[in-house]
């Protein structure tokens, strides 16, 4: 899972839109969409609104490999593409169902609202932040408070000019 997320702990401003923590980085715009994507992932899980906003991308990376499951209540997105997954069920069964079958890693890429149903279920392995020096002080939060938090360990942390990058994961046990 990776994340651009404000100092204050939010993903997007109260419409959802994520240009916010990027209007400052214009110029580094290639560089964040970069940095923000995994590189080892053959499947993308993303939610609704995330499909509909970004939808010519998901459809491209589908044509050209990747499997994508949008979780959706809604039957009548889908569209016949090949690789490309509408899914109404629960996330913990979908990430059963996925590690069963042969690959690569999973990329959790949706909003708050996915995010918090992978971090608060214990299914996801790393989480990856990208930490703009903005303040948002309203809107999408990152970890919602209804949910559990995430039970995860700090692995890394470097900086690239004002772009802070955390690795946070599970962590390993030594006993």
């Amino acid at each position: 899972m990776s994340v651009l997320v404000s100092f204050d702990g939010y993903m997007a401003d109260e419409q959802g839109d994520t240009m916010p923590l990027m209007k400052n980085y214009k110029k580094d715009l290639t560089y964040i969409k970069k940095i923000t994507t995994p590189a080892d992932f053959d499947t993308i899980i993303v939610g609704k609104n995330t499909y509909l906003k970004e939808a010519y991308e998901l459809t491209e990376l589908a044509k050209k490999g990747k499997k994508i499951y949008v979780l959706t209540h809604q039957q009548d997105l889908a569209i016949k593409v090949k690789n490309l997954f509408f899914e109404d069920c629960d996330v913990a069964e979908l990430v059963e169902r996925l590690q069963q079958q042969p690959g690569e890693n999973i990329w959790v890429y949706g909003g708050s609202h996915v995010i918090n149903q992978f971090t608060s279920r214990d299914l996801v392995d790393e989480i990856h932040l990208y930490t703009v020096p903005i303040e948002l002080k309203q809107g999408i939060v990152l970890f919602d408070a209804r949910y559990q938090p995430p039970t995860v360990e700090l692995l890394e942390i470097t900086q690239n000019d004002e772009i802070t990058y955390s690795r946070w994961g599970k962590g390993v046990t030594n006993e």
